[in-house]
């Protein structure tokens, strides 16, 4: 009983007694000298003892004999053995069963589609096209004559065919390919090499070629997912940074109107990234300012007021007789060093730059650079007159 038509969207599919037409022939034989896994007119014997040994995925295609229904025998190695899968080509399209539905011009749209999609679900529960067995590999061995493009006509579709239908071709054609052993020019002294080993020794380069390849391209994939979340951690750690940055300056804004230090609780948990903060003291009242006893202290060395100052908070300050006797010197406490300052005393006028001395008393200079930075006469003093040395 002759199999039904198939229709897909509309376009009537072939019948299983409609011969190729001679452009799909010529299409399909074009497009097939360009595939790596179309063998041409190998026998079954030849594509038993090519497939023997691999793994479970590896396929080619080749003519099939001219006792097949088919136009081409898909070979895939599945569960150890080679599961034979026929093409038919009726009109202008192949498929796996017969007639073909309307939907694959050439074989290898079909083989693309496969690769995706078991072919017989049926009768093959599960196989996959994972891996195509390239002719290329074995030109060394066999250079393909142009008769290996050559496409099979069709036999009757009215005769059986059984996965074994595919015989050897004549002996005497395959003479050369189906020796028992290759010599390569390149072997010591043409020592013969057996071609089963020839041929297991390629494939097993072939799969760790494969295998090699599909590495390359899941590390490519992860060097370019390394190098976006470097980007990306690089944006973090600048912002990161800059939060930083402008926190430290915040705190050191805040630290101007800071609460005295028997308010400072000790429970406060410092910020991420900054050292914990250090109770901070209020500035002086204006009554320890202006208190000379406070921050005057008259015999005493330079060496000994660098010792005095360098436990005291940064904005500790005091004021003593120069070295020569006859001139003052501001001492003060800095975030990171300790500073010494002439004061000149002319006219009866006090103040650090000689050409203009502007204070009336060293109280008055006090109480006016304790709310004024030093930073005016010198950049190095950025600073106040906070804490008195005698009040800290």
């Amino acid at each position: 009983m002759p199999s039904p038509v198939v229709t897909v969207a509309g376009v009537v599919g072939p019948t299983a007694t409609t011969p190729p037409t001679p452009r799909s022939i010529a299409e399909n034989k074009r497009d097939l000298c360009t595939r790596e896994w179309y063998w041409g007119d190998v026998t079954q014997a030849e594509v038993r003892e090519i497939m023997d040994g691999l793994a479970d995925g590896y396929f080619l295609v080749r003519d099939a004999s001219s006792r097949s229904a088919g136009a081409f025998t898909l070979a895939v190695r599945w569960h150890g053995e080679n599961k034979l899968n026929r093409i038919y080509h009726r009109g202008d399209y192949f498929g796996v069963v017969d007639p073909p539905a309307p939907v694959f011009r050439l074989v290898s749209e079909l083989i693309d589609y496969y690769r995706t999609h078991t072919p017989k679900p049926g009768e093959h529960m599960g196989m996959q096209l994972l891996w195509p067995i390239s002719h290329r590999h074995h030109q060394p061995l066999r250079i393909p004559s142009h008769s290996s493009c050559r496409l099979s006509a069709p036999a009757s579709p009215t005769g059986t065919v059984s996965a074994t239908d595919d015989e050897d071709r004549s002996t005497g054609e395959r003479s050369s390919f189906l020796d028992s052993t290759v010599s390569l020019t390149s072997s010591p002294a043409g020592v013969p090499i057996p071609k089963k080993q020839l041929f297991a020794e390629l494939f097993r380069t072939g799969a760790k070629l494969a295998e090699v390849d599909s590495r390359f391209k899941k590390l490519m994939d992860a060097m370019s997912k390394a190098v976006a979340a470097k980007e990306e951690a690089t944006n973090l750690l600048k912002g990161a940074q800059k939060l930083r940055e402008w926190l430290i300056s915040q705190l050191l804004r805040l630290s101007e109107y800071a609460v005295p230090q028997d308010d400072t609780s000790p429970e406060q948990l410092p910020l991420p990234g900054l050292n914990p903060p250090q109770p901070v003291r209020t500035r002086s009242t204006s009554s320890d300012i202006g208190n000379r006893s406070a921050w005057f202290l008259q015999s005493i060395t330079r060496e000994q007021v660098e010792e005095l100052l360098a436990s005291k908070p940064p904005g500790t300050f005091l004021i003593r007789h120069a070295t020569d006797g006859r001139r003052l010197a501001l001492g003060v406490r800095l975030k990171t060093s300790i500073q010494h300052c002439l004061i000149f005393h002319e006219n009866g006028k006090y103040g650090f730059v000689k050409s203009s001395c502007s204070f009336d008393s060293l109280e008055d200079l006090v109480r006016y650079y304790h709310t004024n930075s030093l930073s005016q006469h010198n950049s190095m003093l950025t600073t106040t007159l906070r804490y008195p040395v005698n009040s800290t």
